[in-house]
Formats: C-alpha cells, sequence, structure tokens
C-alpha cells in the first residue's frame, strides 16, 4: 500500500477553547497542516462540529440548481 501526502487533509475536531488548532503531522516526511474544514465523503466538517460550513455549502449548491431549473423550465 502507498500513500499519497499530497491527498490528505488534516482537521482536529475539539470544542476545548485552549486547544492549539494548527499543529501540524509529520507523514513520511512530509508535514501536514490542519484545515478549518475538510470534505469527507461529500459531507464538509469543521473543527469544533457546528456544520455551519456544511450548511453553507448544500445552500450554495441548492441556489445554482434552482436558477438552472428556473432556466430549463422558463418559456421562451
Amino acid at each position: 500500500m502507498r500513500f499519497a501526502p499530497q491527498k490528505y487533509n488534516l482537521t482536529h475536531f475539539t470544542r476545548r477553547r485552549g486547544f492549539d488548532l494548527e499543529v501540524p503531522v509529520k507523514l513520511q516526511g512530509t508535514e501536514v497542516h490542519p484545515k478549518p474544514t475538510v470534505r469527507i465523503l461529500g459531507v464538509i466538517l469543521d473543527t469544533k462540529l457546528h456544520w455551519k460550513a456544511h450548511k453553507e455549502a448544500v445552500a450554495q449548491k441548492m441556489t445554482t440548481q434552482m436558477l438552472a431549473l428556473q432556466r430549463t423550465t422558463a418559456s421562451t
């Protein structure tokens, strides 16, 4: 099995106030820095698991889909 470090996303899940969310991890000699949000199987998770980032992404996608639907069903 071979790992591709450039494809890894790192985030720390915690609701603790004093926790340092910027601690990087070394993976096969490559340093991976944490991100505030990650996408896993289509679900966007943030560090505090409040779902705000996922709700915003769904709302944006819904807006785009509604505009596309309106364009296809509009009378010409």
